[in-house]
């Protein structure tokens, strides 16, 4: 992404092809180029009524963008609706512990980026792959949407729990572990 102060703004758009120009479209570039328009800047230097011919109603817009101006609002992104964290541990896992305290782990720090960015989740899924190359996988619903660790910590073992794994079907080596969706206007 490059930085474009307004300053400029023109001087970036002038030498790039019509055809680059946000909005356009493609039938639109090509009218242009059949009438000698090969440049934004050329566009940006048509008369306002050529440009309203050759472009229809778009003209105007077009050629304002053509010029540097937007005046389309800028919105800032939303928050993510999910978010997702991975474990891979070297080596397939036999230890309950082991996997226990890497969930715990992770589960500390999706807290933490749920609290960063003021979220709560409403749901969490783990997904397990096992030595046999099945995986498993489950979501739980938390009781009241959270971003504390201790709760976020409780689902995963709930849903440990429910996997009941056994030593003769222990986890492989990739463990993942996916967060839930964003409940709207809660917060932690």
């Amino acid at each position: 992404m490059k930085h474009v102060s307004d300053a400029e703004t023109e001087a970036f758009l002038r030498p790039l092809p019509v055809g680059d120009l946000y909005g356009i479209r493609r039938a639109q570039a090509e009218t242009l180029r059949r009438f000698g328009t090969q440049s934004i800047g050329q566009l940006a230097a048509l008369p306002a009524t050529t440009a309203l011919r050759v472009l229809g109603r778009h003209g105007r817009v077009l050629q304002e963008r053509a010029r540097g101006t937007d005046h389309r609002a800028i919105a800032p992104s939303g928050t993510p609706r999910s978010c997702s964290l991975r474990a891979d541990l070297a080596q397939d896992v036999l230890d309950g512990e082991q996997l226990r305290t890497t969930a715990a782990c992770l589960a500390a720090e999706l807290g933490g980026r749920l609290r960063l960015g003021q979220q709560a989740a409403g749901a969490m899924s783990v997904m397990v792959r096992l030595a046999a190359g099945r995986t498993v996988s489950t979501t739980w619903t938390v009781a009241e949407p959270s971003g504390h660790t201790d709760v976020l910590r409780g689902a995963t073992d709930a849903i440990l729990d429910g996997f009941a794994l056994q030593r003769a079907d222990p986890p492989a080596h990739g463990r993942r572990r996916t967060n839930r969706e964003r409940r709207a206007g809660v917060h932690s």
